[in-house]
């Protein structure tokens, strides 16, 4: 079920196999689902988003040039 990511018609083939694969569409979709929901939950968020902020802030701050007095 392996296609290139430029051949448009071996996707759109490999999609259309998956979708008709009912063990895809009641154990696999709902399980990423749900993994996915665990790991984006808005704990994780509201953990997640300050230490990025914070994170991004000292980058910016380092790229800054130097202000000669």
């Amino acid at each position: 079920m392996l296609a290139a990511p430029d051949d448009h018609e071996a996707l759109v083939l490999a999609i259309e196999r998956l979708l008709a694969d009912s063990r895809f569409l009641d154990k696999i979709i709902p399980a990423a689902r749900r993994r996915a929901e665990d790991i984006f939950d808005n704990r994780t968020l509201i953990e997640r988003l300050p230490r990025t902020y914070a994170d991004n802030e000292i980058q910016k701050n380092k790229m800054k040039p130097k202000e000669f007095a």
